[in-house]
């Protein structure tokens, strides 16, 4: 368990979350390594998510998944959870899997979700490029990228 709490200490979440799950799956009855670990999940999912991207929320997503699985009523968790996916909504090009995930979201935290913008971070992303295209003559490629961005969201 001193491994654990120091490579928690020191940010060393992988060390930390294997540590503490080892010793937790010795003795599963331990509320305090329970805690302990979900802790850990916890911390590594805040780590990742500041990682951003994709990459990053969807880890963000996994490592809240595993410290719920543990502590599935603790509200910290549940509003992490909620931030993570309303964050990958916005980033989110598809607006039906974007609606999915706000709506676990919700089901999770609704002021979570009531506080978030609705707008798409990934599609203005992509009207900015197009707009850059077009600034720099490119017309044609930037047209392109319009097309297909007017073919996933007509509105």
């Amino acid at each position: 368990m001193a491994e654990a709490e120091r490579a928690l200490a020191e940010a060393d979440y992988d060390t930390a979350v294997a540590s503490y799950r080892k010793a937790y799956a010795h003795t599963p009855w331990n509320l305090r390594l329970k805690r302990a670990l979900a802790v850990a999940h916890a911390e590594r999912a805040a780590a990742e998510r500041d990682r951003g991207g994709f990459t990053g929320l969807r880890a963000a997503e996994r490592d809240l998944g595993a410290a719920l699985e543990l502590l599935p009523d603790e509200p910290a968790l549940l509003r992490s959870l909620a931030v993570v996916l309303v964050e990958q909504a916005s980033l989110e090009l598809d607006p039906v899997r974007a609606g999915v995930l706000r709506e676990t979201a919700r089901a999770l935290a609704p002021d979570v979700v009531e506080a978030a913008p609705l707008g798409s971070l990934a599609l203005e992303r992509r009207l900015e490029l197009a707009y850059e295209l077009a600034r720099e003559g490119r017309l044609e490629a930037a047209l392109d990228d319009l097309e297909r961005l007017h073919a996933v969201h007509p509105e």
